[in-house]
């Protein structure tokens, strides 16, 4: 595929094979993650509004405290 590629003489066709090629290469990858993070967190009863963000982050920008 990659001869013919470098071979075409028609830019359009050559375009769509470079194309092809690139898909193809996403297609196949092989992901392999190299590590897993895990985040414990404990939170006391009396701490609000503590959330993490879908990345795993927490947001305190809206972190309280109630009295108890």
């Amino acid at each position: 595929m990659l001869e013919k590629a470098r071979a075409a003489t028609d830019i359009k066709l050559s375009l769509k094979l470079y194309q092809d090629i690139a898909q193809k290469l996403l297609d196949d990858a092989a992901v392999l993650p190299l590590w897993f993070e895990r985040n414990f967190v404990l939170v006391k009863p009396y701490v609000k509004g503590y959330k993490l963000n879908p990345l795993g982050f927490a947001m305190l920008n809206e972190v309280s405290l109630v009295p108890h």
